[in-house]
């Protein structure tokens, strides 16, 4: 793609994703929305672009914009041209279109689910360095941290009602099929770095054989079968060519759509009105304990000098009172690094997990 064609491109988004920031009451006139200070561009252009956005079909509809847009105007912000640069300089490695689709969700959050929004900004901040260290170690885009907001707000105690549980929403097939633990004991997908290392297995597995993000996506959300099918009956690749038709449930259409709009507005808040400074949540401890006998959390917890109730935090995937640790296959529990000294030196044995 050529230095300008990628310029045209960017500045048809970046209009997009200007006309998102602002409501539109219906008590304001036009006149007074485009007069504000959101807005560096022409009266004629805001106006054009908003009834193209209106207009739009699902799908990047830059191409056809551009042919319409007066890119050469004279009256061309300087700001707006460096903004445009900033957008070049900083391409997703996953495809991010604004269109009729994205802009719905971006509404939805912006306005009707602002506060639960800003919490999902707030408590992923505790978590962000894990996730995108892990998502680093896979080679996988970092904008699909964001995966983890729409499936649970950054929460490892969601669970749906199909049963898909912890921060990435797994399935208990898929969890165990990835190498994590789920029992009458423990569930491990309740663990926040054990889940994010299994669904960067899975969404890597996934890009290896879509070769497409928002496939990829698509197939996190309704199983890699169901995405085949779609192909299959739509005789296409393209996810929102697919969407338009009803070869997958409502949920899966909504899903890459959805995770547009959290990324976009994730990756500038403060434009959309969002804080971005805020820890909602306590980041786990960095070290480990491995338990290698049977031990009830009371008597672990006294050996420690914590609660019950601390170490039950510390450690989300714990489900009983006993553990049952064998010299084979120890059992992991996160504790913070002063405390590792306390620990009986006869059951367990300890390691910094970062």
């Amino acid at each position: 793609m050529s230095n300008k064609t990628r310029r045209i491109n960017a500045f048809v988004s970046l209009s997009f994703l200007t006309l998102g920031c602002l409501p539109i009451r219906s008590s304001q006139n036009m006149s007074e929305i485009i007069g504000s200070s959101h807005y560096s561009m022409s009266e004629d252009f805001d106006l054009f672009m908003l009834e193209k956005t209106q207009e739009a079909p699902l799908g990047n509809q830059s191409t056809a914009l551009v042919t319409e847009a007066r890119m050469s105007s004279e009256n061309s912000d300087q700001s707006l041209v460096r903004q445009i640069d900033l957008v070049l300089d900083n391409e997703s490695a996953v495809p991010l279109p604004i269109n009729e689709a994205v802009q719905k969700w971006i509404d939805f959050f912006q306005f009707k689910h602002g506060s639960n929004f800003q919490a999902w900004l707030d408590r992923g901040n505790a978590y962000r360095p894990m996730i995108l260290r892990t998502l680093q170690k896979y080679d996988l885009p970092e904008e699909l941290i964001h995966l983890a907001m729409i499936e649970s707000g950054f929460s490892y105690n969601a669970r749906s009602y199909r049963r898909a549980t912890g921060m990435w929403q797994l399935m208990r097939g898929t969890a165990r099929r990835y190498g994590l633990v789920v029992n009458k004991w423990l569930d491990e997908r309740r663990d926040p770095q054990l889940a994010t290392e299994a669904a960067c297995k899975l969404l890597s597995n996934l890009y290896q054989e879509f070769g497409d993000w928002h496939l990829s996506l698509a197939a996190y959300n309704a199983g890699d079968g169901k995405v085949r099918n779609a192909i299959r009956k739509t005789g296409t690749r393209d996810y929102w060519e697919i969407i338009n038709t009803k070869a997958l449930r409502r949920e899966t259409r909504e899903f890459v759509p959805k995770f547009i709009a959290a990324t976009l507005i994730s990756q500038n808040p403060e434009q959309y009105g969002f804080r971005s400074d805020q820890l909602g949540a306590t980041p786990l401890p960095d070290h480990k304990l491995f338990i290698d006998r049977k031990v009830t959390l009371p008597s672990l917890a006294k050996s420690l000098k914590i609660s019950v109730a601390t170490l039950k935090i510390w450690n989300p995937a714990i489900r009983k009172s006993t553990l049952y640790g064998t010299k084979k296959k120890p059992i992991a529990l996160r504790v913070e690094s002063h405390i590792v000294a306390e620990c009986d030196a006869a059951f367990c044995r300890n390691e910094n997990i970062m």
